[in-house]
């Protein structure tokens, strides 16, 4: 009987502990500042519309199957120019000749439905602008003229224009240029290959992913002139010449 009553304190004195010690607690949690929770505003109307649609880049149809040595010159497609094989490397490339005109269109499509849209579906007021810009396939940072060191021209394309800030027509936006370097020009280690990036630049839309589209990784190259008895393929000389 004795050894009940003792075990019978014991467990009392492990309750009183028990509870000073969450008394002491609750007491240090109340003399604790109270830090309020941090939540994001409520999105606008505009930006709950803003955030149905998405841009997509016009690409020939089954461009990751076509046989090498494809050709999309002459076609409704201005980029990309060619597929090549790099006989060094054994890569499937995509390519770019700087003497031929380049064609990027982008189209703006509800991605849920992936029904054409137009700028006043984007905005009330339709002042949505893009941005073209050039990119290192490798790093995703932007290539500025200064980085390229054989490039004569102080801009990337002509017309200098196409970097321009631009407006959605007809939810639709369109660039025609040439590019005034090649991917040997490049003196970033690793920077031959680029890709083409159209992005939203408004400040309450520029946030959002589905408004910005990245082209494929490719080359530029400079078909340069051959004589006829000695002429080789395109694909051939420019690749031995970015080998180099």
């Amino acid at each position: 009987m004795e050894a009940i009553e003792q075990l019978v304190r014991e467990t009392l004195d492990e309750v009183r502990q028990l509870r000073a010690e969450l008394r002491q607690n609750a007491e240090v949690d109340e003399e604790a500042p109270i830090v309020p929770a941090i939540t994001a505003p409520p999105m606008t109307i505009e930006e709950q519309r803003s955030y149905k649609y998405q841009l997509g880049l016009e690409l020939p149809p089954e461009l990751d199957s076509c046989p090498d040595n494809t050709s999309f010159k002459r076609t409704t497609y201005g980029f990309p120019h060619q597929i090549a094989t790099n006989h060094r490397s054994n890569e499937r490339e995509l390519i770019v000749d700087n003497r031929s005109s380049v064609t990027l269109v982008a189209r703006l499509q509800n991605r849920f439905t992936h029904q054409p849209a137009n700028e006043y579906d984007l905005s009330g007021d339709a002042s949505a602008r893009f941005k073209l810009s050039l990119i290192y396939a490798s790093s995703g940072a932007e290539v500025l003229a200064t980085d390229l060191s054989t490039t004569t021209s102080v801009h990337l394309f002509d017309p200098p224009n196409t970097t321009d800030e631009r407006l959605l027509v007809n939810g639709v936006l369109s660039f025609v240029f040439k590019c005034n370097f090649t991917s040997r020009a490049a003196k970033t280690p690793g920077g031959h290959k680029f890709c083409f990036k159209i992005h939203c630049v408004s400040p309450e839309l520029k946030m959002i992913p589905w408004l910005r589209v990245t082209s494929p990784e490719f080359r530029v190259i400079s078909r340069p002139y051959q004589k006829a008895k000695k002429k080789r393929s395109l694909d051939e000389a420019e690749l031995d010449a970015l080998d180099e």
